[in-house]
């Protein structure tokens, strides 16, 4: 059908593609019979037949279908005309095709391509069940072998049975031919193989068998040992796999294993860490050589054991390796141990004295702890202690024994004093620790603490017991000197409210009453007569002090006055002083009790006045100087016509008062009738 889709006829299928007013429809085969051509090309130009390219089946007759006239595209295929040829050469073919009153020729050219011939082998021709053969053929441009649908020559190939292969040859051309080639496929030697045993021991031997079907007369080797014989016997020494190979009459070979497993017979070796023991003691035991051992008597497992035989006894030793065996033995003699006895003098001790121990019965002994050597040895522990006596006969065996010795201990007796430094004259307390009882010296008194006065350097021994043991302790205290502290006053006079200097030395660090200072250099102002206390503490805390006193006299009480306390410069000033004794005036210099004076700039006036102790008292009084103005005026002269006004101007000052007009600014506007002289 002429549309876009596919229509299926005889195994056909077409494909439609439009370009233009051209149509192109492709045709492909959809079925697997060897020899077609994949693809038909059908062009049409406005329904009319252009070109066709054909569907080419080898060895049989062709179909070349020629479109021509109207086609509707919704009726199916219309063939006018075809027709079935089969050329044996290259041939030429032409058609006429009429619609009635016109007609159109077109030819087409049929070629005719020659078979390829082919020529095939096999090697080899005949093979053993599971080999292979190599299949060759030649003649054609490519092959197909069959069963397999192998590609190519040559090709190799392992059939199970008698198989004839199929080879197709295509040419260059296109062109197919087929051949065939058989290949015969012989059977192999079916094998069992066994041993009368499969596990050995070394040394040991085992029967193999092996029996064959297909194929026979056979022959037979054993490996390891090309063995020709069946049954062989075998007598390996490790662990063998046996291999036996068997040919049949075809010449197929086969082949079969068995696997004999050889356990090494042990060499047993049998030793003691000691073969002669003491009585009671132990020995070990160890076997070397096999897997796993048993020892009696006892049936005891194990390749390293311990013994403790009462009697001389001889051991006997089975290692085995699985089931193979070996045994060994071996013989401990059993010595007798001395009998002893252990003594200690005496039994109760002080820690630092001593006392003797002693043992008898054997010919050597040694003393513990501290690996004492003799019979008799003397001890002096620390502390309780158990001793341990070992002691051996001729056989080297031992014996022990232990002694308490028991030791009860020295009271550590300590002195402590709590103050670190003591000063001449304080109080010393003196306290012991580490016993029950005391006694002190000198003195001979009695208790823990002792109390004394500490003039000068002193040892102190205490006595302590705690019932059983005493031991002593000594202190020897050394009292520090107080400091000498002296102080000094400058002056040791002084005026009320005026500075005192106050130093003290002799000491590290000072302390003074009543101002509450400190240091070696203090500046106080007394009001009143004072005693100070100076307390001097040198370097150890040891406390020295001393006192000084200080006479305070009175200030003359003055106050000074002044007629002004403001004033113009060039304006004088009186000032007065009230008080008592002689007046000295500063900066006048003079000592009358009123004076004057006329200052230029703002003075401080002081007034001093001393006493019979040379106390001075002083007052001051401050006047203040104020600047007078310099005025200039302009003009100074002026002409004018009489009823004329004139501005007179005035400045160097802040405030002005024009005379006789009576205007307050610094500038005036006048209108003199006649001549006038006006002041600012």
């Amino acid at each position: 059908k002429l549309y876009d889709g596919t229509y299926t006829n005889n195994g056909i299928i077409l494909f439609m593609g439009t370009q233009s007013n051209d149509q192109t429809y492709y045709a492909g085969v959809n079925n697997t019979t060897p020899g077609y051509k994949p693809v038909i090309i059908i062009t049409y130009y406005r329904d009319v037949l252009f070109s066709l390219d054909k569907e080419i089946i080898i060895g049989a007759s062709q179909t070349i279908t020629i479109k021509g006239g109207y086609s509707d595209p919704d009726s199916g295929l219309s063939i006018s005309a075809q027709d079935m040829v089969t050329p044996v050469a290259n041939t030429t073919y032409t058609v006429i095709g009429s619609n009635g009153s016109c007609s159109d020729t077109k030819t087409v050219t049929v070629n005719v391509n020659p078979l390829p011939t082919l020529i095939t082998s096999a090697s080899p021709t005949a093979i053993c069940s599971g080999a292979s053969s190599t299949l060759s053929v030649s003649g054609a441009a490519t092959y197909t072998w069959n069963p397999g649908a192998l590609i190519g020559t040559p090709v190799v190939v392992s059939p199970l049975v008698n198989t004839t292969y199929t080879v197709i040859g295509t040419s260059s051309l296109g062109c197919t031919n087929t051949t065939t080639v058989a290949l015969i496929v012989n059977p192999i030697p079916s094998l069992t193989v066994s041993a009368t045993q499969t596990a050995i021991c070394s040394g040991n031997s085992t029967t193999l068998t092996g029996t064959a079907s297909g194929g026979g007369p056979f022959t037979s080797l054993w490996n390891p040992g090309a063995i020709a014989v069946n049954p062989a016997v075998v007598s390996p020494l490790t662990n063998t796999t046996y291999t036996w190979n068997v040919t049949n009459s075809f010449g197929c070979v086969n082949s079969s294993t068995i696997s004999i497993n050889v356990t090494i017979t042990p060499t047993v070796v049998a030793s003691a860490s000691s073969s002669s023991i003491c009585s009671g003691s132990s020995t070990s035991l160890s076997a070397s050589g096999a897997a796993s051992y048993t020892w009696n008597p006892g049936a005891i497992a194990g390749a390293n054991i311990v013994v403790t035989p009462t009697i001389t006894t001889t051991y006997s030793v089975t290692g085995s390796n699985g089931s193979c065996t070996d045994t060994k033995t071996i013989t401990i003699t059993v010595n007798p141990n001395p009998t002893i006895t252990a003594i200690v003098s005496p039994t109760n001790i002080c820690a630092g004295s001593s006392a003797t121990l002693s043992s008898s019965g054997a010919t050597s002994y040694t003393w513990n702890p501290g690996a004492l050597i003799g019979g008799t040895v003397t001890v002096s522990p620390a502390s309780t202690t158990l001793y341990t006596v070992t002691a051996a006969n001729a056989f080297g065996c031992t014996a022990t024994r232990t002694v308490n010795l028991i030791v009860n201990p020295v009271p550590v007796v300590s002195i402590s004093v709590p103050l670190v430094t003591i000063c001449a004259g304080q109080t010393a307390t003196l306290t012991g620790s580490g016993a029950t009882s005391y006694t002190w010296l000198p003195g001979a008194s009695n208790g823990t603490t002792l109390t004394t006065p500490l003039n000068a350097s002193t040892t102190f021994t205490l006595i302590g017991s705690n019932g059983l043991c005493q031991s002593t302790a000594t202190i020897t205290l050394n009292p520090s000197p107080n400091p000498t502290v002296t102080a000094l006053a400058s002056p040791t006079t002084v005026c009320a409210g005026s500075n005192l200097t106050l130093t003290a030395s002799g000491a590290n660090t000072y302390s003074w009453n009543p101002i509450a200072a400190t240091g070696s250099l203090v500046v106080t102002t007394p009001t009143i007569n004072t005693t100070y206390t100076v307390v001097g503490t040198d370097g150890v805390g040891c406390v020295g002090q001393t006192t000084i006193d200080v006479n305070v006299s009175p200030v003359p009480t003055l106050t000074a006055s002044s007629s002004a306390t403001s004033i113009c410069a060039g304006t004088t000033v009186t000032l007065t002083a009230n008080g008592s004794g002689t007046y000295t005036w500063n900066p006048t210099g003079l000592n009358t009790a009123t004076i004057t004076d006329t200052p230029t700039i703002t003075t401080t006036y002081t007034v001093s006045s001393d006493n019979a102790l040379g106390c001075i008292g002083t007052s001051t009084i401050t006047v203040v100087v104020n600047t007078v103005p310099t005025l200039t005026v302009s003009p100074i002269n002026a002409t004018v016509c009489s009823g004329y006004a004139t501005t007179l101007t005035a400045t160097g000052a802040t405030s002005y008062t024009w005379l006789p007009s009576g205007n307050t600014t610094s500038a005036t506007v006048e209108t003199p009738t006649v001549n006038t002289t006006y002041t600012v």
